[in-house]
């Protein structure tokens, strides 16, 4: 996933089209009848004078103040209120940049989106779920345009200015909570209907999976906790977020009868320059190592050094996010090593960080004493699962590597975590991100499809929360996505609760900040190998 930083700005060196993962989203038209009784999450703005008044619109207060340093000096603060996840009558706003006018815009159809590639607009991702429909409790955001920039701007003495100063008023765009309101407790959710599977690999779950209400815990079931990517997490000195999330989970392994944690990567954001973010992602893990449940972790983009930022000790120049287009690449790692595609296999430090001596139940790994594809075992109410964790975009011989895993553990139920598979609309993936080896697509034809016994499939990198169900074979695979930058006000984990009998699978996204769950529940059902 991107950091705060790249996910606004680093596409000045190009960074995007090279370490993206991007995609737009269709949006949702149902009423925004259930608004005003959701969590939301805070929309930053600051405004760039320098650059004709354009503003950036972020979820992530870190990406609003660091943006000074790009000539975004005027901090309004909270702009508004958004949900972090797809929801019932709630359309994904999705951010794109034009590199040539240093601008940006924020859309919700599929339409304006078009129209802005076609000007030379990119798409960065989906920054936040809003309602298209007014309620008690929103403010109605406006889009206006000057010459090629854009700005938002709902207050009315604010609208009149611009208007005033030249400004194109282009009608509302989406719907903000308006800052102060308070939010209601959220009811109770209930479950959606497992969508219909197909025989081919097309998006079978709608893309608004969410949570919904702790799952009660019976004889037959276990839960499974995914961590989401926690990047800019490892930025807070504090290590406030991290920790609150993992410290929740401790607390409520009882209750939800966790067996074992995920997390699909982007731990850090580059902590193998910054290691102190490596230090407190260490300190984060260690409470769930010594409360005593198991954990896998996937490497993410972000703990490579592919990614890099110039903003630490002893670096200097600019090249973005893509570490290779620093100009202190060079100097620090010699010109052959500088390509991007070589740096995404460089994982030492993340290696030495988080040793495969220390990982749980450890069967294999592709190469001894790194735990950058390896496989771990653990049981639940007498059925047996294999947690195969395989790097980004994974080389072809790493392919046939977890194929021969899978396939001399056919009494084990598999599970599958790697951090890029599935984009923001629950489509399979068919990019490698331009610097990887295969694609999602390729895992599915030649590992995911081929096995019965792999059941579920996870990953991160891009996108919000989404899920979808494949019958490649007549067996069912359940694969989740889980995206989401975190930070103070909102830190989301998803809890899976599975039902060893049924084979049924609910998935909750839980805010352990505010104590309460986002979105609407999913369930689906597999086949449990017993």
């Amino acid at each position: 996933m991107r950091s705060s930083v790249r996910r606004a700005l680093g596409l000045l060196a190009g960074a995007t089209a090279a370490l993206g993962g991007l995609v737009a989203v269709t949006p949702t038209s149902a009423a925004a009848t259930d608004f005003c009784s959701t969590t939301t999450v805070p929309v930053y703005r600051t405004i760039n004078p320098t650059r004709g008044g354009n503003d950036l619109l972020t979820r992530w207060q870190g990406e609003s103040t660091g943006s000074s340093k790009y000539g975004f000096t005027d901090n309004r603060g909270v702009f508004g209120g958004a949900s972090p996840v797809a929801g019932s009558g709630l359309t994904p706003v999705t951010r794109l940049y034009n590199a040539k006018n240093a601008d940006f815009v924020w859309l919700t159809t599929s339409a304006q989106i078009t129209a802005a590639k076609s000007v030379g607009y990119q798409v960065v991702s989906v920054d936040f779920y809003a309602p298209t429909a007014s309620s008690s409790c929103t403010v109605a955001v406006h889009r206006f345009k000057k010459d090629v920039h854009r700005r938002n701007a709902w207050d009315a003495t604010e609208r009149a200015n611009l208007v005033a100063q030249g400004w194109t008023d282009s009608g509302v765009s989406f719907y903000l909570r308006k800052p102060g309101t308070t939010v209601a407790a959220a009811p109770a959710p209930t479950a959606s209907a497992t969508a219909t599977a197909t025989a081919s690999p097309t998006a079978t779950a709608s893309p608004s999976t969410g949570g919904g209400n702790a799952v009660a815990s019976t004889g037959d079931t276990f839960g499974l906790a995914v961590i989401p990517d926690t990047q800019a997490e490892t930025n807070n000195t504090a290590n406030t977020p991290f920790l609150n999330r993992v410290n929740w989970m401790v607390a409520n392994k009882d209750t939800y009868k966790l067996r074992y944690v995920l997390h699909t990567g982007d731990m850090t954001n580059w902590g193998w320059l910054d290691t102190g973010q490596l230090t407190r992602a260490k300190a984060a893990m260690d409470v769930l190592t010594k409360a005593g449940l198991p954990w896998a972790a996937t490497i993410g983009n972000h703990d490579t050094r592919a990614v890099g930022w110039n903003g630490i000790a002893g670096s200097t120049g600019y090249g973005g996010s893509a570490y290779a287009l620093n100009p202190e690449c060079p100097t620090r790692l010699g010109d052959a090593a500088c390509k991007s595609w070589l740096l995404v296999r460089d994982t030492d430090e993340f290696n030495k960080t988080f040793p495969l001596t220390g990982m749980g139940n450890v069967g294999g790994a592709y190469t001894a004493g790194k735990d950058d594809n390896y496989w771990t075992t653990f049981t639940a109410n007498n059925t047996k699962w294999l947690v195969l964790t395989l790097e980004l975009w994974p080389r072809t011989e790493v392919v046939t590597w977890a194929k021969n895993v899978v396939a001399t553990h056919p009494d084990h139920n598999v599970i599958i975590q790697t951090h890029h598979y599935l984009n923001g609309d629950a489509s399979i993936s068919t990019s490698n991100g331009g610097y990887g080896n295969n694609s999602p697509k390729y895992l599915y034809d030649n590992l995911i499809s081929k096995y019965p016994n792999i059941k579920l499939v996870f990953s991160g990198h891009t996108g919000g929360f989404a899920s979808r169900s494949d019958k490649p074979n007549g067996n069912t695979v359940v694969s989740y996505l889980g995206n989401d930058l975190g930070g103070p006000t909102y830190n989301p984990v998803r809890i899976l609760t599975i039902n060893t009998t049924t084979g049924t699978i609910t998935s909750t996204v839980h805010d352990p900040i505010h104590n309460t769950t986002a979105g609407t529940p999913t369930t689906h059902t597999i086949t449990i190998i017993r």
